[in-house]
């Protein structure tokens, strides 16, 4: 998959009353109810994990594969901390946007590499849920 085909695949609208604005909108308004849960969640993401996090995306020897490895046993750890009952992919895709945040802040020099491996991760792991939260919002 290709690094923005996560905005790509975004589904089109089925008439023509609702436009590219209309979707932007839906985006804009689930960007914001991501963020104030993301407020609240940052604060379980320790400055050990993200210096770690930091330091192999810095590590030029490290493949893209592993460091997407990396990066998903990260949030593992971490999404160990919430409930069972708790919906697991809105947490993952709000841990990962967070750990990437943190990460590109720590360390900007890895921001392209971070930036790159988060889209992957989401594209492999969690494009079916962004789909169905923007078709959700649309509907």
């Amino acid at each position: 998959m290709k690094k923005f085909e996560i905005l790509r695949e975004l589904p089109k609208c089925d008439t023509e009353t609702q436009n590219s604005e209309t979707q932007e909108e839906v985006v804009r308004d689930i960007a914001r109810q991501l963020a104030q849960i993301g407020d609240r969640m940052e604060c379980s993401i320790c400055p050990g994990l993200v210096a770690g996090l930091a330091a192999q995306f810095g590590n030029t020897s490290l493949s893209e594969e592993d460091r997407r490895r990396c990066l998903a046993a990260a949030l593992q750890q971490l999404t160990q901390l919430y409930p069972a009952d708790v919906d697991r992919e809105k947490t993952l895709l709000l841990l990962t946007l967070l750990v990437a945040k943190k990460v590109a802040d720590h360390s900007p020099a890895v921001l392209q590499d971070v930036f790159h491996t988060t889209v992957t991760f989401i594209n492999q792991n969690l494009l079916a849920y962004v789909r169905n939260l923007v078709q959700n919002e649309m509907d």
